[in-house]
């Protein structure tokens, strides 16, 4: 396979530390951006106003996330836990250095994953507001959900579904079952 959309998505510069912090702050509030293992996604996030005024998220802004995605899906999980387990002890190493010596970078992967499966599936437009220059979630609800369901909300029901699948089939190959 060709490896050409790595760099499209992938922040390559001191990738296993990106990879740790981004696996690590899943679970938590925010990911922050300048150290994410993942390029940001180019186009701005999608709303639509009403005649009232109320911002929702735009349907459409799941086509933002489409080409990510896709790349993802083209990866073979087998190839992809082949890849974890070889850099594995430089990603313990590293979360270790994050402050957490007694610690298995694997265990975060695993609950890092399983909060983003646990994420919401909300129907219907998603209310958002603009406190300051970003938007946020209107329900306080979804705006203190992790930064791995955010994610799973902001990239719309479809490519959540299969961003599920994915994170499922990963899960199952990094724990070694047979995937369903």
């Amino acid at each position: 396979r060709s490896h050409a959309p790595l760099p499209r998505f992938t922040n390559m510069q001191d990738y296993v530390r990106r990879f740790v912090i981004t696996v690590d702050n899943l679970p938590r509030n925010i990911v922050p951006s300048q150290l994410s293992a993942l390029q940001r996604v180019p186009e701005p996030l999608m709303v639509d106003r009403d005649a009232s005024g109320t911002l929702t998220l735009s349907p459409r802004n799941g086509d933002r996330y489409a080409p990510l995605i896709g790349f993802l899906e083209s990866l073979e999980p087998a190839t992809l836990v082949k890849l974890y387990s070889r850099f594995y002890p430089l990603m313990d190493q590293e979360y270790k250095s994050l402050g957490y010596p007694e610690g298995r970078f694997h265990d975060r992967v695993i609950f890092a994953i399983d909060d983003m499966l646990a994420a919401p599936r909300p129907t219907g437009p998603i209310e958002l507001i603009q406190p300051r220059v970003l938007y946020e979630y209107a329900d306080p609800a979804l705006r203190t959900r992790s930064a791995g369901q955010k994610v799973m909300i902001r990239v719309g029901p479809d490519n959540a579904e299969r961003l599920r699948g994915l994170l499922q089939r990963w899960r199952a190959q990094l724990l070694g079952q047979a995937a369903n």
